[in-house]
């Protein structure tokens, strides 16, 4: 929870990587910056660090990194309540993970679409996109993945007032 001391940290490590001429590693840590930036709330700083580095990822190619980028991108959007621009993200992290081959990736992507569906009250695409997330979370064994799924389902199934089924979820979550 020190989020300063990780954007100082960070802006070292941005430094570092500029110098040494690693744009990959610049990428990286744009995003780690972000993230920071994110969870201390300067979303509009975050917004930025995370642009640069999906920028970079982009040009290099790097499709599992952008597939990240988006994802927390997606995060971002959605802290800012703008759930029709974090959907965008979602589908595009999505698409990605798929593209690569990254199961977790794309089990956890799936998860921010539904997440983004219930938000923008659309709770039955919501549901149907949580519950395969869940199916291939719970198959690999990603604990944390599920839990988050299995939160997002109970507020999706609150909405639709299928009370019984959101209180088992949230239980498990």
């Amino acid at each position: 929870g020190r989020w300063t001391g990780i954007v100082e940290a960070q802006h070292l490590a941005l430094d570092a990587t500029r110098r040494a001429g690693d744009r990959t590693a610049e990428a990286k840590v744009l995003c780690g910056l972000a993230r920071a930036h994110i969870w201390h709330g300067d979303l509009d700083e975050a917004q930025r660090r995370l642009t640069r580095a999906a920028e970079i990822f982009e040009d290099l190619d790097h499709r599992l990194d952008q597939a990240r980028t988006q994802h927390a991108l997606t995060e971002l959007f959605d802290r800012r309540g703008d759930h029709r621009t974090a959907i965008a993200h979602a589908h595009r992290a999505l698409a990605l993970y798929e593209e690569v081959g990254d199961v977790p990736g794309t089990a956890r992507a799936l998860n921010a679409v539904g997440w983004c569906h219930t938000c923008l009250d659309e709770h039955d695409k919501a549901v149907e996109r949580c519950e395969r997330a869940l199916a291939v979370l719970r198959g690999i064994g990603d604990l944390d993945g599920e839990a988050a799924t299995c939160g997002s389902l109970g507020h999706a199934y609150q909405r639709l007032g299928r009370f019984t089924e959101a209180i088992a979820h949230y239980r498990r979550a």
